[in-house]
């Protein structure tokens, strides 16, 4: 099984987790993480964008965990 380095977070849902979102994802880009933020006020466009970042070839169903 392949090393993967990437991670996904989500933003703009609210401010918080657009807040620790960043937080987080500065410490993992530090470890060597490739990033990819996820605008969840932009989810159709993101997704080709999210894609992309995954190298899949078409865009799937892709699982989203999302909570209030």
């Amino acid at each position: 099984m392949s090393d993967i380095r990437k991670l996904v977070f989500f933003e703009r849902g609210v401010e918080t987790l657009t807040y620790f979102s960043h937080e987080m994802a500065a410490s993992f880009r530090k470890m060597g993480y490739q990033i990819f933020f996820f605008d969840i006020q932009a989810e159709y466009a993101d997704t080709k964008r999210l894609s992309r970042f995954l190298k899949v070839a078409r865009p799937q169903s892709l699982p989203l965990t999302l909570s209030d």
